[in-house]
């Protein structure tokens, strides 16, 4: 799990990406809070988006499983999917933010959480808890996910944990989209790089359902595919096993008596 102002590369082969955001009712009032993303090309230009007003992106590349208008239940009250594999070479960013769409800002709600995980294992990139407090804000941006190589469609992404409030009630009012797409285009905000594998030792809830699946956290040198077969190393390419190598003993002790002999 990633800490402020880290980043981390990960492929676009480690699947289906996962982003949660919830929350809880204050006084029993229901309040709503949205998940939303903009999708970004080289320039800052918007090439698509994703929120409770467009489900669907980048011929659903994208998804969002829903609007959740009150908050009650535990765990994540709203989900995005995506695949980066399948996303068009043009996009080079996708930026996430939490808003307040009731009157109102973060700060007035209780626990808002925003977390990005991996679907092959459930572990956990990067985490949010207490979004909002102390805060006068009612847009909050999460993380950015950018593109290392602009069209290159098996070009690693690199995830930047953020944690920028901005003014605004959606990911469509102007002064979100302008601060998101700020985030990308200028890079302005200080990260420091951070090896994948320590950053989800660091979560141990993720290690834990992780084991449970009988699955290791992967990484870019070495990762479980969907099949359960994992990347070969170097030491399983080795010609020299152990019926080789007693065949190449037995050759050179016959090739010695037959020099010798003569």
């Amino acid at each position: 799990q990633l800490e402020k102002d880290e980043s981390v590369f990960i492929n676009s082969e480690d699947g289906l990406l996962n982003v949660g955001c919830g929350w809880d009712m204050v006084n029993e009032e229901e309040t709503d809070v949205d998940l939303s993303c903009l999708l970004l090309g080289k320039s800052g230009n918007i090439v698509d988006y994703c929120y409770w007003g467009r489900l669907s992106a980048c011929h659903g590349v994208v998804e969002h499983l829903g609007d959740n208008l009150t908050g009650e239940g535990d765990g994540d009250d709203e989900v995005v999917v995506l695949n980066l594999a399948d996303l068009a070479t043009e996009i080079s960013a996708v930026v996430f933010v939490v808003s307040n769409y009731s009157s109102g800002n973060l700060e007035a709600l209780k626990n808002i959480h925003f977390r990005l995980f991996r679907d092959l294992d459930n572990a956990e990139l990067l985490r949010f808890e207490s979004i909002g407090a102390g805060g006068n804000y009612s847009s909050f941006i999460a993380c950015a996910m950018e593109r290392a190589m602009d069209g290159d469609a098996s070009s690693p992404w690199r995830v930047r944990k953020l944690s920028i409030p901005c003014k605004g009630q959606t990911v469509l009012d102007a002064s979100v989209k302008e601060m998101m797409i700020k985030v990308v285009t200028e890079k302005n905000v200080s990260v420091k790089p951070v090896n994948l594998r320590a950053a989800l030792k660091r979560n141990p809830t993720a290690a834990a359902k992780a084991s449970a699946n009988n699955k290791q956290p992967g990484t870019a040198s070495h990762r479980s595919n969907n099949n359960g077969k994992q990347g070969t190393s170097a030491a399983d390419q080795s010609p020299w096993t152990a019926g080789n190598l007693f065949l190449f003993v037995v050759a050179v002790l016959i090739a010695y008596i037959v020099t010798h002999s003569s």
